[in-house]
């Protein structure tokens, strides 16, 4: 049995989190490192403030500009093996991005597999709204949804996490006992199948080495996994029964 594959996220340099107007500020001379499995779209959601200098975004063989309209996207398609691409700010000023998507662009569809470690190589740090990444998706409010600590991604109250599954699978939290309130799972895809159990605790007795399952039966489906309280979370790990 093939063993499962570790996602990498994103590990930065001279970044700070700027408030829930202007998202992750990434200063002069500061840089991400996004981990791709493959052929993959990188999609960057950008500010109407900071640094727009002319082709001032940077990685590899590319120059790029930063889009100047709230929330507008700039999108770097990358063709090649697994590898880390670096972005880095030329500018001279601080810039500011809402968000971060990676998408495999392999012509097939994306379902989430293997485990996501958010705590370890590569850290989450803060995106305002939205980080997507091969399958996975988490969505929250703009205040402090994505944080970068050794506790990984904190799913704040009335944040969520979506799963994209190709079939029957046991979707496995790791947790904190820092952590407070429920976790509420659902088949958001009609007929798609069941999940359960429909609710529980998101506190371990391990502190970040606890975890806590659901069992989803049934065919390809978005899972989603909705927070009362505040999920202190490490890593995910979706297996394939």
């Amino acid at each position: 049995m093939a063993q499962p594959v570790t996602y990498g996220v994103f590990s930065s340099k001279n970044t700070v989190y700027n408030g829930a107007q202007h998202g992750w500020g990434i200063a002069n001379g500061g840089s991400i490192t996004i981990h791709v499995t493959g052929d993959s779209t990188i999609t960057f959601g950008c500010c109407a403030y900071g640094d727009h200098t002319e082709n001032g975004w940077t990685t590899d063989g590319s120059q790029m500009t930063l889009a100047t309209g709230e929330n507008a996207e700039l999108t770097y398609t990358y063709t090649g093996a697994a590898a880390d691409i670096t972005f880095t700010n030329a500018g001279a000023n601080e810039a500011y991005l809402h968000s971060i998507q990676v998408v495999a662009n392999n012509g097939e569809k994306v379902y989430a597999k293997g485990t996501y470690d958010f705590a370890a190589d590569y850290k989450t740090t803060h995106a305002t709204s939205i980080l997507a990444l091969n399958g996975l998706e988490f969505v929250g409010d703009k205040e402090n949804q994505i944080i970068a600590h050794s506790y990984g991604v904190v799913i704040k109250n009335n944040g969520y996490l979506l799963l994209k599954v190709s079939g029957n699978c046991t979707v496995t939290f790791t947790g904190s006992t820092y952590s407070s309130g429920n976790m509420a799972a659902s088949v958001e895809t009609e007929n798609a199948g069941t999940i359960t159990p429909a609710s529980q605790s998101v506190v371990v007795t391990e502190d970040k080495t606890g975890t806590y399952a659901f069992n989803y039966t049934g065919g390809a489906a978005t899972l989603k996994f909705l927070c009362s309280g505040q999920a202190y979370t490490p890593s995910v790990t979706v297996t394939y029964n």
